[in-house]
């Protein structure tokens, strides 16, 4: 009798581990499109923030058009707040907030610079939109938006 309650818990316990690896694999899977997205909402950041870089004088030169105060300045720190921002995304490094502040800065660029062109203007509020989204991302998925601690400590528990 003993022996029957001991097989039958090893089976209980196997049946728990299958059960908990299917979940995880479930998990992950219904997170990949949020990791996609992420991606490439990241890649639109890293791009757009280094071609500030690369084409500095005619962004500067834009930038004076829009009224904006000392053009030049401006376009350094754009620039880098895109690449940082944009990298923190793709890192998954506190996505809800790089997420919310990207959200915010897609309307506030569209309403600057894209007033004119309702295409572009409704561009940047469909990326406010989908960055919107981003910041739903559950603690526990792949869109991991907590200190790099808890990151590692979930995937402790998790193993």
């Amino acid at each position: 009798m003993s022996e029957d309650l001991h097989l039958a818990s090893e089976c209980s316990k196997e049946l728990r581990k299958v059960t908990h690896f299917k979940q995880e694999g479930i998990r992950i899977m219904q997170n990949i499109p949020l990791l996609l997205s992420r991606t490439l909402m990241s890649l639109l950041f890293l791009v757009s923030g280094a071609m500030k870089f690369i084409f500095a004088a005619q962004t500067a030169g834009f930038f004076a058009q829009l009224g904006l105060p000392a053009p030049h300045l401006m376009v350094y720190l754009i620039g880098a707040g895109e690449i940082a921002g944009g990298a923190a995304l793709l890192a998954g490094y506190r996505t809800g907030i790089v997420a919310t502040l990207f959200a915010l800065w897609c309307i506030a660029t569209g309403l600057v610079s894209h007033l004119g062109d309702p295409i572009a203007l409704l561009k940047n509020v469909g990326l406010a939109g989908g960055l919107i989204a981003l910041t739903l991302a559950t603690r526990s998925s792949v869109v991991f938006h907590g200190r790099w601690a808890e990151r590692a400590a979930v995937k402790i528990k998790t193993e």
